[in-house]
Parts: C-alpha cells; sequence; structure tokens
C-alpha cells in the first residue's frame, strides 16, 4: 500500500503559495499518495493539527523559512503527540543550515533534507518502502536518540530534471500568486544573500519557460512573481520578455528582479515596448556607500544604477520598486540618509526599506563578530546593531520606514509631498522630521484610515511653523483626497475652499462660464465633477488668479480629469486624456 503523504506550505500571507511543495508533489505522485495544503502564518494551527489528524498520513512534511519556523516548532510535539505514528519531515532554506542542532534541539522529527529536495524527496519515499536511507543526499534521520547525518551531500541538482508544474491549470489557485523560476542560483554573491548558495545559475529550457508562462496568460492570472533573483541574468530574458509583449496586453502582469548592471540595450529596448502594467520590477539597491557596496560585494555605481532606473522610468509601462537596507557593514545613520536621498531621488514608485537579516549560511552571518554584528537569537535574524549603527539608531530608520510606507509608497500624497520637500534640505531629513513627530504622537504602527492620514499630514506642516502657504497645502491635500478616488469630505479636517460651500448648480454654472474649462469637457462631465467636489478644488485655485502656467506645468488639470468614471445614472464616461491634453496645450491659459 502505497505512503500516504501531506505536505504543508506554511506562507507568509494568505495570498502566498508554496512553490517547493508543488515541485516535491509532482517529482513523487507516482511512488505515494500526496495531498498537498497551503495554509498561511495567521491561520489557526489548530486547522493545521486537525487536517493532519483526520488523514491517516504516514509523513507530514513541511517547508521551513524564517517566516514560519517559529510556528512550526511550536506544532510539531503537539503533532507527534496526535499522530504518534506519523512521521514528521522538514526541508526548506531555514532547515539546510546547522541542521545537525536543529534535529538535536527539535526531537519531534523524524526527517530532514537539506538542499534541493526535487530528487532527494522522491529517494527519500522510496527509501522508506526499503529501508535504506542512508542513499539518499542530504538526509539527516533519526533512530532511537541518535541523529544521523548524511553520507551523500546534497548536491547541486540539474535543473533540467525539475518538474513542469504549469503545462495546464492544476497548480493554479484561484486568489493566490503564482510563484514561478525560469533559473535558479545567481552570479552575484551578494554577503546578505542565499542564492549563490544554490550554486551557479542554471536554467530551464527556454521553450519550456514560455510554455508554462503563456498558460498563465491564458488563465488570466492576475499576478506572476518570477522569483529568479536577476531575471535578466538569463541569457534567454530578451526572449523571454517579447515573448510576453507580443501576446499583447491582458489582465496578467509579470513581477520581475532585475539586476541594473545587466540591463542593456537591447534589453531595454525590448522593455520600452512593453504594454503599460504588463511588467512591474524590483531593483535591489540596497546602498548607494561604494566602501559598504564593495564590502557587501554588491555590483554597480550609484550615477549607473540611477541612469538605468530613469531610463526605465522614461518608459512610462510598469511600476518601480526599489529596495534599501538598513544595517549593512560601514553604513551608519548618515550614510544610510545619504543612501536613501540617493534612492528617493530616483523616483520609485515604492521605496522598500528592510533590516538586514543575519540568515543561515550567509556571508554575514560568518563575519558577525568581525562587523560587530548583533542580530536576534530567533527567525528572523533581525539585525539589532552594528559597530557603525546603534540600536537607537535603528529604531529611526524603523520610524522612517514606517512613515514613507504609509505616505509615499502608497501613492494618495504625491502633490502634497512635491510642495512641502521643497522647504527641507533633502527627502531624509523631511521623513525623519515627520517619523519624530510621528512617535512623539504615539502613532507609530497603529491602524489609521486614508482620511486620517491625510488630516494628519495637515497637522504636521502647521505645526512645523515653516513660511509655507498653508492654504495651498489644504488645497493640495483636497487634491490628492479626490485624485485617490475619494468623492465624500465629511471627515476631512483641512480648510475647504470657498466654493466648497456653494450649491452645486451654483459651482456648475461657473465652471461652465469659464470658457478654458468648459471647452475640455462634456456637460456630463462636469455634472459628475461638481457632484466629487473635485472641480470645485480647481475653480478655487483659478478664481484667486493662481498662476496657471505652473498648474498647467504639472498637468493639474489633467490629473483632475480621471480616465474614467461613472455617471449619477450608472453609465460609464470614458475621457480621451490624450486629445484634453492637446487641447490643453493649444490653449492661451
Amino acid at each position: 500500500m502505497a505512503l500516504r503523504v501531506l505536505l504543508l506550505g506554511l506562507n507568509a500571507r494568505y495570498s502566498h503559495s508554496n512553490l517547493a511543495i508543488k515541485y516535491l508533489q509532482m517529482a513523487a505522485e507516482d511512488i505515494a499518495s500526496i495531498d498537498r495544503v497551503d495554509y498561511s502564518i495567521n491561520d489557526d494551527t489548530d486547522r493545521i493539527l486537525r487536517l493532519a489528524h483526520q488523514g491517516s498520513y504516514d509523513l507530514v512534511g513541511f517547508s521551513v523559512y524564517i517566516w514560519n519556523v517559529q510556528i512550526i516548532k511550536g506544532l510539531l510535539p503537539s503533532l507527534k503527540k496526535i499522530i504518534p505514528s506519523a512521521k514528521i519531515l522538514l526541508g526548506g532554506p531555514e532547515v539546510s543550515y546547522e541542521s545537525l542542532n536543529f534535529m538535536k534541539e527539535n526531537p519531534a522529527v523524524d526527517y530532514l533534507l537539506a538542499g534541493e529536495g526535487e530528487c532527494s524527496f522522491p529517494k527519500l519515499l522510496k527509501a522508506l518502502e526499503e529501508g535504506d536511507l542512508q542513499e539518499v543526499e542530504g538526509l539527516y534521520y533519526r533512530f532511537g536518540d541518535r541523529v544521523f547525518e548524511p553520507i551523500k551531500s546534497p548536491g547541486s541538482l540539474d535543473f533540467q530534471q525539475i518538474p513542469i508544474l504549469y503545462e495546464t491549470d492544476r497548480f493554479i489557485e484561484e486568489n493566490k500568486y503564482i510563484y514561478y523560476e525560469a533559473s535558479r542560483g545567481c552570479p552575484y554573491r551578494c554577503a546578505f544573500c542565499l542564492s549563490s548558495a544554490q550554486g551557479r545559475p542554471r536554467f530551464r529550457p527556454v521553450d519550456q519557460v514560455l510554455a508554462e508562462l503563456e498558460t498563465f496568460i491564458t488563465e488570466k492570472v492576475p499576478l506572476v512573481k518570477l522569483v529568479d533573483r536577476s531575471f535578466n541574468a538569463n541569457p534567454h530574458a530578451t526572449q523571454i520578455l517579447r515573448h510576453l509583449i507580443e501576446k499583447g496586453p491582458g489582465p496578467t502582469r509579470f513581477h520581475l528582479e532585475l539586476h541594473p548592471m545587466l540591463l542593456d540595450e537591447q534589453m531595454l529596448a525590448v522593455l520600452e515596448r512593453a504594454p503599460k502594467d504588463l511588467f512591474q520590477y524590483e531593483i535591489g539597491v540596497q546602498t548607494t556607500n561604494p566602501i559598504t557596496a564593495k564590502k557587501i560585494q554588491r555590483a554597480g555605481s550609484t550615477e549607473a544604477i540611477a541612469e538605468l532606473v530613469n531610463r526605465l522610468r522614461s518608459h512610462q509601462n510598469a511600476h518601480i520598486h526599489l529596495d534599501l537596507i538598513a544595517g549593512l557593514p560601514y553604513e551608519d545613520l548618515s550614510s544610510f540618509g545619504n543612501s536613501f536621498n540617493d534612492v528617493y531621488r530616483m523616483g520609485p514608485d515604492k521605496l522598500q526599506l528592510g533590516t538586514l537579516k543575519l540568515l543561515k549560511g550567509s556571508m554575514l552571518r560568518e563575519k558577525a563578530g568581525e562587523y560587530g554584528i548583533l542580530y536576534q537569537e530567533h527567525a528572523p535574524y533581525e539585525l539589532l546593531s552594528t559597530r557603525w549603527l546603534s540600536y537607537a539608531d535603528l529604531l529611526v530608520i524603523k520610524a522612517v520606514e514606517d512613515v514613507v510606507e504609509r505616505f509615499y509608497n502608497e501613492g494618495y500624497f504625491q502633490k502634497t509631498l512635491e510642495y512641502v520637500l521643497t522647504y527641507f534640505s533633502s527627502p531624509w531629513v523631511f521623513y525623519q522630521t515627520l517619523a519624530n513627530w510621528w512617535v512623539r504622537r504615539d502613532l507609530l504602527y497603529r491602524n489609521l484610515s486614508r482620511v486620517e492620514l491625510y488630516n494628519l499630514l495637515f497637522a504636521f506642516v502647521e505645526e512645523l511653523g515653516l513660511d509655507i502657504s498653508m492654504e495651498l497645502v489644504a488645497d493640495l491635500i483636497r487634491y490628492d483626497y479626490f485624485r485617490s478616488g475619494n468623492k465624500k469630505t465629511t471627515k476631512l479636517l483641512v480648510p475647504k475652499p470657498e466654493t466648497e460651500a456653494l450649491r452645486l448648480e451654483q459651482v456648475y454654472a461657473l465652471l461652465t462660464a469659464h470658457p478654458k474649462i468648459s471647452s475640455l469637457a462634456t456637460d456630463a462631465d462636469l455634472r459628475d465633477w461638481v457632484k466629487s467636489g473635485a472641480m470645485a478644488w480647481f475653480f478655487h485655485r483659478m478664481d484667486e488668479q493662481q498662476p496657471i502656467e505652473q498648474w498647467k506645468r504639472e498637468d493639474t488639470l489633467l490629473l483632475m480629469l480621471p480616465e474614467s468614471m461613472e455617471t449619477s445614472e450608472g453609465g460609464q464616461i470614458v475621457i480621451n486624456i490624450t486629445e484634453r491634453k492637446r487641447r490643453l496645450d493649444e490653449s492661451d491659459f
């Protein structure tokens, strides 16, 4: 009778799925009866115990990472008690290093597979039937009170042997991200990362990649995240991009991690032709301190990276996400602030600030003593301090991270931030000032609504006492508020324009009487915009004879006119932005 096996993925979020257990199921389903289930770390652990207990499984396996290891370690003793006859198997990056100690510290674990499991997992299942565990590469196993180490090391997997998962929709789950790898390993040796520990880069056959990616398009998967650490290190990367572009725009987006120094002219030319929102890019800048970059073996100068990011931004067809890591060697608080300024000025859609994590097997973990690095004893092994960065400094960065995430990364405060930042010497000074104010008000990590954030931003600027037009700040906040899709302003506490108090029909009459506005919108357009309050804001600025040329250059009017919106009758108005821009450019504002 075939073994009954349960493979569990415990993901960071509900929308995530575990790629590893899909591979394992595909590789061994002709050997055993395998069930595969994804949970999230937010699920009640009783659900997992109930599933394992009711399934009468012979083997229960977990894929272990820094985000789930503590939960899994807590589950194991209970799991062993309720189904003592079942064996427990662990695998994944968090148990592939210091494996012997992990087995000794967690007596409920029967088997641990270090390294890549696509070949060793089927061998383990066969060995459990035939009894020769020593032939399984990378296998640690328990016999009585003893833990035996593998005789054969895991080695490096031939990537041609990895199972094909996505020839059909079998492994595509509704409402879940799809994780896909066209390659494994990385050509770089960054000291904080484990990708280089997987050996030299290995690449899937390009025809296979194209066929599987096309399945996602056919199935209209919303988001596919390619987990390749440097997607554009793939010699077939340009061919893959061309293929996806030729398939045309659709609901499927592809998230790519790009190394900026591998963006050549040919690839940039291909990416420029991509339909809007087909791709989103993540680029790990990590630091712009040249000494730090050299010590962590991170390739590329700040100037070169900035130029390449600007080239990508100029295409105006993809979301760009840039990363910084706090706590790297030779970077103090001032240096991190400089890195922040450099990356902020590159104009990413999202700026991710992360604290260094000392991963098992990474070069920085091995050199922690040399660099005076202190870090948490338990996963995720987050940094506490270094020779250059105190814990107090780290708390400053974490507070900045919080306000950047709320105000910059959400994209709902764009015009207000652009204006207010002109009164500060640098972006870092502004966000550090805002973060300090945030901490004093005990707002850190609190759940706040968007309207509360608009009100708090106005209060922050007002309390600074800058020589700044608070009326203009109020107008810009109201503009950003409307632009982000809000229509009701009852809870917005910033001062209101006078026209807000006018009856809607009066505002409508004023707007239609102005030739430059009435020429840019139909009667139905104006009535709906007046109801939203947005055009009232713009008329207020014109009525006070503000420098209209300034607003024209900033495309304010164009931003006020959404590409489409619902009418009061439930219909849909589609607005031709290109035509509006042409007419605006021809006007004599």
